[in-house]
């Protein structure tokens, strides 16, 4: 019978709140009277994890206005360390979120506290002198996709694959909701989820698609925006539906899907579905990415398929024209729309594990 065992959680947005909280349920499952901290939102308050930090008190990371809030990431900082301190937990789970959880990491490992990993930073794709770090100071790296576990063995770095979270909520989707198709074809467009890309894309998906006959159109709108930046570009709404943070809805209906590049590029072909893929940045980000970035691909259902399956519309491509080109070259070559959606359809299998949390019965 071990004492009582106490953990550390820490989620840096909403996102990884969903599996922080997930992961709470099930350690506690694993191990009566645990005690269990950390940074998070409401998803780990559900589960009774007493909170050191509200994850709002973060949600400035990661944008340049990070260096305004300077002071307030060294206080939260610190009160990690003195609370590491204080309680020694047995060990700390890290979910995404680099920037502020390799500050935790190396500090935890400086005064004997083990670390965990779960959903890895995008190392592979750039910062690779990120891999020394994680070789030094974490004990073990839980990765959702299956690459990421070749490419930290090559370093001898511990690493487990234990399946992506969306494959087993997606198939649980497509289960439980058998697909109903409409009669015409139809087509989704999925303009991100921060206003400012929604700003910069929606207008070329619009315009794109405006111009081919006889389609039903989806609009995913999500959470956080601001659906009149959206509103304003539409003029005729006869054939157009707007569908309200649900994905899986609008890639379950849709035979094409236009996705801007994120999450939902990898949702949309583990529906099965073609995605367009496409995206743009201020110029110089873009010019700084292409030195910086190591991947053949912007999308993920391509990196993981190891081909451009999906096509991508990148920065200069990224206008109407391009996108009504290629979506019209879909519409027209059913053969070739089957093809993409075999291969994008593989992924779900890829990506799935059962229980993808199982991998805390070994902490």
């Amino acid at each position: 019978m071990h004492h009582n065992r106490k953990a550390f959680i820490i989620a840096g947005e909403e996102s990884g709140d969903i599996y922080a909280g997930e992961i709470a349920r099930n350690l506690k499952k694993f191990n009566n009277n645990i005690k269990l901290f950390g940074i998070g939102g409401h998803n780990l308050e559900k589960e009774n994890v007493i909170l050191i930090e509200h994850i709002k008190n973060l949600s400035f990371l990661g944008l340049v206005e990070v260096l305004k809030h300077i002071p307030d990431v060294l206080k939260i900082l610190k009160k990690v360390k003195n609370f590491l301190i204080k309680e020694k937990p047995d060990f700390i789970i890290l979910i995404d979120f680099p920037d502020f959880n390799f500050k935790v990491a190396k500090f935890a490992k400086s005064i004997g506290i083990k670390v965990y990993y779960f959903i890895s930073p995008q190392v592979w794709a750039w910062r690779r002198g990120r891999v020394k770090f994680i070789k030094k100071f974490i004990d073990k790296m839980f990765v959702i996709f299956p690459f990421e576990k070749d490419f930290y063995s090559q370093f001898n770095i511990n690493v487990e694959f234990v399946g992506h979270p969306l494959a087993m909520k997606i198939r649980k989707y497509l289960d439980e909701n058998p697909s109903k198709k409409s009669e015409k074809l139809t087509i989704g467009l999925l303009p991100g989820s921060r206003n400012k890309e929604v700003e910069t894309l929606f207008p070329e998906m619009i315009n794109a698609v405006k111009k081919i006959k006889n389609i039903d159109i989806l609009i995913g709108i999500a959470k956080n925006v601001n659906i009149d930046l959206i509103k304003k570009f539409i003029t005729d709404t006869e054939n157009i539906e707007f569908i309200h943070a649900n994905t899986y809805h609008l890639a379950a209906k849709s035979d094409i899907i236009i996705s801007s590049s994120g999450t939902a590029t990898l949702e949309s072909a583990m529906f099965g579905k073609p995605v367009i893929i496409i995206y743009k940045v201020n110029l110089i980000s873009y010019i700084l990415g292409r030195i910086l970035i190591k991947v053949p691909f912007i999308g993920m259902p391509n990196i993981l398929l190891g081909e451009m399956n999906n096509p991508e519309l990148i920065q200069f491509k990224c206008n109407s024209n391009e996108i009504y080109i290629e979506t019209m070259k879909l519409i027209k070559n059913k053969e070739k729309r089957k093809k993409i959606s075999e291969k994008n359809r593989t992924l779900i299998n890829e990506l799935y594990i059962e229980n993808i949390f199982d991998f805390l019965k070994s902490l």
